[in-house]
């Protein structure tokens, strides 16, 4: 085999990989638009030196957003090796890394108590096993952030025409009997 073919192969080993642990933690990775980060940051009224945490945070897309259009600061929690590494290098080359923390993990095992926004775009049923946890760990005036999917069994704060945004505030949530 010749360097192009130990390349190649790499290449390709690269991005099966890249697609399938994504796919067999649960949520495979499609990137939120920029500008829809930041309408949903805004809806989420994310303030300067608030902590906002990116569960799944991908390529770091929306803690960089946070920092540079909103003075706020981050923390990224990405299961899958190369998607952390790739939101480090991105952090990093934004001048970001005094700012903005990622965390290698499962988002169910990363603590949420400081947190003053927590932005998803997860799946589904991954958002359905976190539940619990938002209601339990999230102080009062935090705020959710969910691109994409609704956290079903809380009761709405915001949303917008033509954004695919919801926005809950854990105040609203407290008294669940009435939503679940």
């Amino acid at each position: 085999m010749d360097i192009v073919s130990y390349v190649a192969l790499a290449a390709l080993i690269a991005a099966a990989l890249y697609i399938a642990i994504p796919a067999l933690s649960g949520s495979p990775w499609w990137p939120a638009p920029k500008r829809e980060v930041i309408k949903l940051l805004r809806m989420a009224e994310l303030r300067k030196d608030e902590k906002l945490y990116d569960l799944g945070c991908g390529d770091g897309r929306a803690l960089i957003a946070a920092a540079r259009e909103f003075g706020a600061r981050g923390v990224g929690v990405e299961i899958d090796p190369l998607k952390a590494a790739i939101a480090r290098f991105f952090v990093k080359s934004a001048g970001l890394s005094d700012r903005i923390e990622i965390i290698r993990a499962s988002v169910m095992d990363v603590p949420l108590h400081d947190a003053d926004v927590v932005f998803l775009y997860l799946s589904h049923q991954l958002i359905d096993r976190m539940k619990e946890k938002f209601l339990t760990e999230l102080k009062p005036e935090a705020r959710i952030a969910s691109y994409g999917f609704m956290v079903r069994g809380l009761p709405l704060y915001k949303t917008a025409d033509g954004l695919k945004g919801f926005v809950y505030k854990m105040s609203l949530g407290r008294n669940l009997d009435r939503y679940t």
